[in-house]
């Protein structure tokens, strides 16, 4: 079971120890604003996440820069345009 978008809306951390989730998918909203001025903020929740033994998947990665950052914080899966756009189900190798 995944969570998607976790940063947008109505997200609390106090909720995730009793969800059976595997995954936690955040939001590239979340990383926009605090990436770049407050990376600590994201290294945070990665780690957070990791402890209640979940795996993390980041959207929305744009850029080299964003994606060295989160690989220094070990984020599990990076995903977004940096790696290509959408496919077609056909286009797919």
């Amino acid at each position: 079971l995944h969570l998607d978008d976790f940063g947008t809306g109505y997200s609390s951390f106090s909720y995730l120890p009793y969800i059976p989730l595997n995954t936690v998918k955040m939001d590239k909203s979340l990383i926009d604003h605090f990436l770049p001025n407050n990376g600590d903020v994201i290294r945070n929740l990665i780690d957070i996440v990791h402890d209640l033994g979940k795996v993390v998947i980041v959207e929305g990665v744009e850029d080299e820069w964003q994606y060295e950052k989160l690989l220094e914080y070990q984020c599990d899966i990076i995903q977004g345009y940096l790696f290509g756009g959408p496919l077609q189900a056909g286009e797919i190798p």
